[in-house]
């Protein structure tokens, strides 16, 4: 993987790095500072990466519409899509360790980058906040469900 990695960010020149177009929203982000270049070109590669996906997923679809696919052919653009997925998860990952790294922001709920490469932590959306109160409340019901079956061993 690093030497996948280490080619990959070779190949990008800083100033065909795209800009993120999502714009500061004031109401949630907090921003903290401007990302590093060296950071940008993880973004770009995970944006290249992610491309790659929807072009690879986009072929699939269109092939498995004709009358005939040759199985070996189906078998290794599914290889390849794989590839890449976890390739454009892997960078993303690295990218948002590296923000979280940078600005310690290790104990904020979600990082992101916004227009003008301002590097920003975010409140949750009520929605999401719901959503990750709902899945505590279920983790700590298996919890206290294991703890009363523990006891009743016990006694």
């Amino acid at each position: 993987m690093l030497t996948f990695l280490e080619k990959e960010l070779r190949k990008i020149e800083a100033e065909k790095i795209i800009e993120p177009e999502a714009e500061i929203d004031l109401n949630k982000d907090h921003v903290v500072g401007s990302m590093s270049s060296d950071v940008r070109k993880l973004y770009q590669l995970q944006f290249d990466l992610h491309a790659q996906e929807i072009k690879i997923s986009n072929s699939l679809v269109r092939d498995s519409q004709t009358d005939y696919i040759d199985p070996k052919f189906l078998l290794a653009r599914q290889k390849e899509l794989r590839s890449v997925s976890k390739k454009s998860e892997v960078v993303s990952t690295m990218m948002l360790v590296s923000i979280r790294d940078q600005y310690d922001l290790w104990d904020k709920p979600e990082v992101g980058v916004r227009k003008g490469w301002q590097v920003v932590w975010s409140e949750l959306s009520e929605e999401k906040q719901l959503e990750l109160d709902s899945d505590l409340n279920e983790i700590l019901e298996v919890i206290k469900g294991q703890d009363r079956k523990s006891r009743s061993k016990i006694n």
